[in-house]
């Protein structure tokens, strides 16, 4: 019996210190302890989103054109009429710049800015000298601008509205009506020279 209960213990000494692992099936978001993963996930790198663009574009220009004048005056006749000016135009736009295509720049898509001009002719007038202006416009690249300001032409005390359009960001036309002197009406064609300088916020 001694024997007998000897021999236990010694066995049960001897297989305390042995375990043995069974094949298993891994379940799915369960890691097998004795086979760890070959392949660990690397971390993904996630880019930081576009914080924008600002874009601010001087663009000097010279701009002709042709037309016609209706005086205040009834008595006075209609007379066609012809234009010289030049312009400066002051735009800012925080929206998405197109890059450039063929003949056209790399431009935003639109813009909101301000014209500064001078008409250095206007055969309207009876010195032939016309008016300083401003404007402010709303742009659209490729298509056009609408622009509303007002005009004063010092040298004959003559002030008032003026409207302009311009399409394909080549061709214009534009409404003027001084009090006391006229409505005015031109068509012309726009050159301008666009520097843009653009920054990301």
């Amino acid at each position: 019996m001694k024997r007998f209960l000897l021999f236990g213990m010694v066995c049960g000494c001897l297989l305390s210190g042995c375990t043995v692992h069974f094949p298993a099936k891994v379940v799915s978001g369960r890691i097998d302890v004795m086979k760890p993963p070959k392949y660990i996930e690397q971390p993904q790198i996630v880019e930081p989103e576009d914080p924008g663009r600002d874009s601010l574009i001087v663009s000097p220009g010279l701009m002709w054109a042709g037309g016609w004048f209706w005086p205040d005056d009834r008595q006075l006749p209609q007379k066609d009429v012809a234009r010289f000016s030049i312009e400066l135009s002051l735009q800012w736009s925080p929206a998405k710049v197109w890059e450039a295509i063929f003949f056209l720049p790399a431009f935003p898509t639109w813009t909101l800015g301000i014209n500064l001009g001078m008409d250095l002719y206007d055969s309207s007038m009876t010195h032939n000298v016309g008016a300083v202006y401003v404007e402010g416009q709303f742009l659209l690249f490729g298509l056009g601008a609408l622009a509303v300001g007002y005009a004063w032409n010092f040298a004959e005390e003559k002030h008032g509205p003026q409207l302009s359009l311009l399409l394909l960001s080549l061709l214009y036309v534009r409404a003027t009506y001084l009090f006391e002197h006229g409505w005015g009406l031109q068509l012309g064609v726009c050159w301008k020279l666009p520097i843009i300088w653009t920054w990301a916020r």
